[in-house]
């Protein structure tokens, strides 16, 4: 179905859907293919997708960790993303991707990505609503949104979000189980 082109970090994609009342979806951690074969997809993540269809979201929203990645071999990266990109342009609806940290861990993954996805972070309108895609993997280890993306949430914000109730995604939300987040909250 409808596979948004992220043309770059900070994108806005626009807005769809003319009433108050609609459904969305939201998976993660799907990581797309068998374990032992990244050119097969895995029966649970096949299931997912028939069964999104049959629930009949507007949209669906994937939180993260499209593959198991993990690695800098560049032509397994690249099998895995098609599989997943394969996998869900099955979706009878539009499909929104976030980043997880399976997905994107270095600069080879990074190019990966952006090779499939696009941008790492973006945003979209739908109905009465703005939805923000977070990469709060970008610090490697130390998740955050922070710098650039964060100068752009707030301008994001700023021009799309006024007055409209917002979802911001992101893979893991990183108050929940980091460490470092738990001392420098903010």
């Amino acid at each position: 179905m409808s596979m948004p082109r992220i043309e770059h970090d900070g994108a806005y994609l626009g807005s769809a859907g003319d009433g108050t009342a609609f459904h969305f979806a939201v998976v993660g951690d799907t990581h797309t293919h068998r374990p032992d074969d990244p050119a097969e997809q895995s029966e649970t993540a096949q299931r997912i997708v028939e069964e999104l269809n049959l629930l009949g979201p507007d949209f669906v929203l994937h939180a993260g960790d499209l593959i198991r990645g993990y690695t800098d071999d560049e032509p397994r990266l690249r099998v895995e993303h098609e599989g997943a990109k394969r996998l869900f342009e099955q979706l009878e609806m539009p499909f929104y991707p976030c980043i997880g940290n399976h997905d994107v861990r270095e600069e080879i993954s990074e190019r990966v990505w952006r090779d499939f996805w696009g941008g790492r972070w973006y945003s979209f309108g739908y109905g009465d609503c703005h939805f923000v895609m977070l990469d709060a993997e970008i610090a490697k280890d130390v998740e955050s949104i922070a710098g650039e993306q964060l100068d752009w949430l707030r301008r994001d914000l700023a021009e799309h979000a006024g007055g409209r109730r917002v979802f911001v995604t992101l893979h893991r939300p990183w108050w929940y189980d980091f460490p470092l987040h738990v001392s420098e909250w903010k």
